[in-house]
């Protein structure tokens, strides 16, 4: 003779946090393959140490 397995009602609040947990791991997903870093636009290359900064002279 078989057993009826017991019918499994959802708890309110549960939909709400396993969809929020989805989101989190999909963020995380996202976020895993972006790189800020690497989306930066370069610095132009500085001058050297010992070169002065070029500064306009108002009389020319």
């Amino acid at each position: 003779m078989t057993t009826a397995l017991p019918t499994l009602i959802p708890r309110p609040g549960e939909q709400a946090a396993e969809r929020r947990r989805l989101k989190e791991r999909m963020d995380d997903i996202k976020s895993e393959d972006e790189d800020p870093i690497g989306d930066a636009t370069p610095a132009p290359p500085s001058p050297p140490p010992h070169t002065p900064i070029p500064v306009p002279n108002p009389t020319q």
